[in-house]
């Protein structure tokens, strides 16, 4: 035996548990110095509108007798008496599912936008909150008294999740639903983990890609929930706004979402290929090379490939650990293959971040974890920052900026879809076992 082994145990008295003061001199830090961002994120300024107006206008249309539906310039001037040409081009109508409109319907009651605002937050950032103690039960995480100061420093500094705040966005309802379907499928409880599937679905569309993992996996009572749930969404939708909306939504505000694309801030592989080879004028974005079909086609093979993957993991998940693995895998890759992405949809993936962060071993690939993690937590236009400088990143946030070339193209604006790659690989390769405890440790 090692000399480790025949030593007598440390005296707990003569040792110092340093945590606790350090990660609460930490949490004072970030809160003196990010704190007031986070906490005016719940409601924004005067004359600011961030993408929670969606919702607002539709909500403010139906209880006027109005469409919800309507092209969002009308709206906005009706509602603020400001006239907006950028939503002509930018957001000519709320790109969200008429289940989204029908669920902020109260938030419509507010006259005041900011107050709409601050409300929709006040609602949903609980469910947040609930759906991160659900995964961190279900994970087995030690919770220590002190435990409270890394959760606030990590919760406050995260750029996403301000930039949900301060956007108003679906994804703290939308992760606590992810939460519920991943517990219940763990516990065996099929109705449970379809309903939220299905209503995810209904929320955004893009949360039906974890169909696949329920596909291959053999849940079929999970899908056939799903599809329940999903009708059901949508039919009380239908019964609420009327059969015009939905008429609008699928006619015009569907193919209106081709215009978002190429944006800068699109971090999946949709936004990637696109912007090399086919970027549409207004982003500002300089193609490598100017050639839609094989932006097309690389777009096509790296979505088969990621489809490829998740199905694999989901294949093979014939226990209860692998089936964690290929969740995980599913969720990162539903990020990567849906059309459109933005850094707030990194809260969605609190998952994947705990399974590698209870399961994977000490060495190169925990040390790229927590990299990887690190990058995820940045603001947007960090990379940006460093590529153009603080002006031009600050002007691309309102397409205010000179054109940039496809070497920043592919360095600093695909920095986080690299990121999300290497996440997705490092979920494909995660032990089935906690790291230093007994069990299956086998990896891709």
């Amino acid at each position: 035996m090692s000399e480790g082994h025949n030593s007598p145990p440390a005296d707990p008295g003569r040792s110092i548990d340093l945590r606790a003061p350090l990660w609460a001199a930490a949490a004072a830090v970030v809160v003196l110095f990010l704190g007031p961002a986070f906490v005016g994120a719940f409601r924004p300024g005067p004359d600011v509108y961030a993408d929670f107006v969606q919702e607002w206008l539709s909500a403010r249309n139906y209880w006027n007798g109005e469409p919800a539906y309507l092209p969002q310039r009308q709206a906005f001037l009706r509602e603020t008496g400001i006239d907006a040409p950028r939503f002509d081009t930018e957001l000519h109508w709320n790109a969200h599912p008429p289940a989204a409109v029908a669920v902020a319907l109260p938030f419509g009651l507010f006259s005041d936008y900011r107050t709409a605002h601050l409300v929709w937050n006040l609602v949903t950032f609980p469910l947040f909150l609930a759906g991160v103690v659900l995964v961190l039960r279900e994970l087995a995480v030690p919770w220590h008294w002190w435990s409270v100061f890394p959760a606030t420093a990590l919760v406050v500094a995260s750029q996403p999740l301000g930039c949900q705040l301060f956007q108003g966005q679906l994804n703290t309802l939308l992760f606590l639903l992810f939460a519920v379907m991943w517990v219940a499928d763990r516990r065996g409880c099929a109705v449970w983990a379809g309903t939220a599937l299905g209503l995810a679905t209904a929320l955004k569309l893009y949360p039906g890609f974890l169909g696949v993992y329920f596909l291959l996996t053999g849940r079929w009572r999970v899908l056939v929930a799903a599809a329940v749930a999903f009708l059901a969404a949508n039919a009380a939708a239908l019964a609420v706004l009327g059969l015009d909306d939905f008429r609008t939504y699928v006619q015009k505000v569907v193919p209106s979402l081709m215009n978002y694309q190429t944006s800068w801030r699109n971090v999946s592989l949709t936004g990637f290929w696109l912007r090399l080879f086919d970027p549409q004028a207004h982003e500002k974005v300089l193609p490598l090379v100017s050639n839609p079909v094989v932006g097309k086609a690389a777009l096509l093979a790296s979505r088969l490939l990621v489809v490829a993957a998740v199905g694999w993991a989901a294949w093979r998940a014939r226990t209860p650990e692998r089936r964690d693995r290929a969740f995980a895998v599913a969720v990162v890759g539903m990020v990567l293959v849906t059309p459109v992405a933005w850094t707030h949809y990194f809260i969605l993936l609190a998952i994947p971040v705990g399974l590698l962060w209870m399961r994977l071993p000490a060495g190169p690939e925990r040390w790229l974890m927590w990299a990887i993690f690190a990058t995820l937590w940045l603001p947007e236009y960090a990379f940006a920052w460093l590529a153009v400088g603080k002006p031009q990143a600050l002007a691309m946030i309102n397409l205010e900026h000179d054109p940039v070339g496809p070497a920043v193209s592919l360095t600093a604006l695909s920095a986080f879809t690299y990121s999300l790659l290497i996440l997705f690989a490092l979920t494909l390769r995660l032990p089935t076992a906690p790291a230093g405890m007994p069990g299956e440790t086998d990896r891709a």
